[in-house]
């Protein structure tokens, strides 16, 4: 299947990215190299002149792989919802036990709010709101409703206090179950949280269909780093935002 993608606020172009979506990630298929032609390696660390935000997930900014854009909502104490644009998440589980897992700065206010309220929600947004979803970037200050500051609509969840989006195509409704921080730098954590999965919702034309209608009614942007040139690891390009457009039968194409 292939990418077609635009640079986030400006014009649309098509990368040439043959990619399979599968259960857990994005698998990229790109050809057999000839038996002399040896793997690259990549510095450990970027060069000292390379500046944020091109030195975060450095290898994911040499090594280019499209992930989902999700809006993650949680709600303070005094229940004022907070929105963070995420594209560190993966839905998992099996059974009678399905989750959500994702990471984030411990300094950001949805962690704060997930260890409070034990709770959160994952909004699945359209290309067509992506200008909406990074507003919600902005570091507003604690008991400013971001959702609303961003220009979307909250309504109600089903199961948890905290809203979904009106403006996004499918929404899970989490429980909190369990977190783990990690410390980057003196100055920076990383935490890992998981939810149970304890409601999940959509837009009509989302569930109804064939693959091909489903995906294209979804219209779910997927991101990638900015892009470091292996010739002088340096970065080059902006951050690259595109969908689905074109996809193929799993099994027809492994045989």
């Amino acid at each position: 299947m292939y990418l077609s993608a635009c640079i986030m606020g400006s014009h649309e172009v098509i990368l040439c990215l043959c990619a399979f979506i599968g259960t857990i990630g994005c698998y990229m298929y790109i050809g057999l190299k000839g038996d002399n032609e040896m793997k690259i390696d990549i510095p450990v660390q970027p060069q000292k002149d390379i500046d944020f935000p091109s030195y975060v997930n450095w290898y994911l900014s040499n090594i280019l792989i499209p992930y989902p854009l999700y809006i993650i909502t949680t709600v303070d104490r005094n229940g004022i919802p907070n929105a963070q644009p995420n594209s560190w998440g993966l839905p998992y589980g099996s059974g009678n036990l399905n989750m959500f897992l994702f990471s984030t700065w411990t300094r950001h206010h949805t962690p704060l709010n997930v260890l409070e309220t034990k709770e959160f929600v994952v909004n699945i947004p359209s290309r067509d709101v992506v200008r909406q979803v990074m507003q919600t970037v902005e570091h507003y200050p604690r008991g400013v409703d971001e959702i609303k500051a961003s220009g979307l609509t909250s309504i109600p969840s089903r199961i948890v206090k905290t809203p979904r989006i009106a403006e996004c195509k499918a929404h899970l409704e989490c429980e909190y179950l369990w977190s783990h921080t990690v410390k980057i730098s003196d100055d920076v954590s990383d935490i890992v949280i998981a939810g149970k999965i304890a409601a999940a919702s959509a837009d009509e034309d989302v569930l109804y269909g064939s693959a091909e209608e489903k995906l294209d009614a979804m219209k779910t942007p997927y991101i990638t780093n900015r892009s470091v040139d292996g010739r002088d690891w340096k970065a080059k390009d902006p951050q690259m935002c595109g969908i689905i457009s074109q996809i193929r039968n799993f099994w027809e194409m492994s045989r």
